[in-house]
Order: C-alpha cells, then sequence, then structure tokens
C-alpha cells in the first residue's frame, strides 16, 4: 500500500490471525502458571514452583517473539527502512542508506519442504544482504508492489 505522498512509500505484511491467537493463549497461560507458582511459592512448595516459574518464562520469551507485523518504508533519494513489530509492542528498527544500497531483487527460495519469494536489498561492497519481510515471508501480491515501487524510487 503506497501512501499519498510519492516520495515515500510504506508496505506492510501482517501475521496470520490463528499466529497471533495463539500466542495471546500462551500468554494467557504463562500468567496463570504465574499465579499458580506464586501460591505454591507461599505455601512453601519450592520445588514445583521453581519448575512453574521457569516454564512461565520459557513461554514468555517464546511469545516475546513472535512477530506482529513487518514494514519497508521506501523513501526516495534517502533510503529504505525495515521495521519489525512484535506481538507484544517491541520494535527492531533498521535503516539501508542509499548510498549502500545496489539494487532490490525479488528472489526464490527452494528448501527440502517448501519454496518462497523474498525481496533482498544488495549492498555495495558487502557480500550480505538484507532481507524485506524475512519472518512473515509474505506473496508475491505483497513482494511486487514493494518491488516496483524500489523501481520506480530508483534503487535499481
Amino acid at each position: 500500500m503506497a501512501m499519498a505522498d510519492e516520495a515515500v512509500a510504506k508496505h506492510t505484511a501482517h501475521a496470520h490471525p490463528k499466529t497471533l491467537r495463539w500466542t495471546y493463549v500462551a500468554w494467557t497461560a504463562a500468567w496463570i502458571v504465574g499465579c499458580v507458582a506464586g501460591d505454591l511459592w507461599w505455601n512453601r512448595k519450592i520445588l514445583p514452583a521453581a519448575f512453574a516459574t521457569l516454564a512461565a518464562l520459557k513461554l514468555g520469551i517464546w511469545a516475546n517473539k513472535k512477530v506482529s507485523r513487518e514494514n519497508m518504508l521506501v523513501m526516495q533519494g534517502v533510503g529504505i527502512q525495515l521495521e519489525t513489530e512484535y506481538v507484544l509492542g517491541g520494535k527492531d528498527v533498521v535503516f539501508l542508506d542509499r548510498a549502500t544500497i545496489e539494487t532490490v531483487v525479488l528472489n526464490e527460495a527452494v528448501t527440502t519442504t517448501e519454496s518462497f519469494y523474498y525481496l533482498a536489498i544488495l549492498l555495495h561492497g558487502e557480500s550480505s544482504t538484507a532481507v524485506a519481510f524475512e519472518t512473515l515471508r509474505p506473496g508475491r501480491s505483497t513482494l511486487l508492489p514493494a518491488l516496483q515501487t524500489a523501481a520506480t524510487m530508483g534503487f535499481f
């Protein structure tokens, strides 16, 4: 989805609603386990409380790494900003300056069990690439408009 201003365009990929629903279920379960652990700890049943606390902590850490949305913000003459938003509100932002971007390509990856498309941003003088929508892996219907926007804004 492109914004009204022609110099800036934002493309977004959302997580599947079932993924988000199960993450909220996991957090609710972690909260309940934490409450039970607190009760067990208070009644001096320390070993079960320790296991319950560790389980709740592990479940919470797992849920915190779930991605809810990924954005690619293309700014003409400035660069590309990649954002990853997590279910619990955290956000990672990576900015790629226009001078470091060599080209943007739509590529296909094939593994032993699946094949998918991804948008790779090749960087000058580096052997690494930046990948837009790295976690959610949207389809071509999301990736093609993002690639076309990068092309019209001179990132080829």
